[in-house]
C-alpha cells in the first residue's frame, strides 16, 4: 500500500536539504503505524538525496550491536 501525503504551501520556497529529510523521515518513521520509511528526491541537476529506515533492520542492528 502507498499512501502520498500531500503538503500545503509554496515548495517552490522551501528549502530541501539532507537535514530536512532526515528531521521528517525521523518524525514519521516514529509514528505508531509506520513500519519502514523511504523517501528519494531526484533533482533536475541529478542529485538524490533519500531517507530510508526499517524496523527489521534496526532490530537486527541492535542485536548484533548487543553480542558486542
Amino acid at each position: 500500500m502507498t499512501k502520498t501525503l500531500k503538503l500545503n504551501g509554496d515548495l517552490n520556497v522551501a528549502k530541501i536539504s539532507r537535514e530536512v529529510i532526515s528531521k521528517f523521515g525521523e518524525m514519521v518513521y516514529h509514528t505508531e503505524e509506520v513500519e519502514s520509511i523511504d523517501i528519494k528526491i531526484n533533482f533536475k541537476d541529478g542529485t538524490v538525496i533519500g531517507y530510508k529506515r526499517h524496523e527489521r533492520k534496526d532490530d537486527f542492528d541492535r542485536a548484533v550491536d548487543e553480542e558486542d
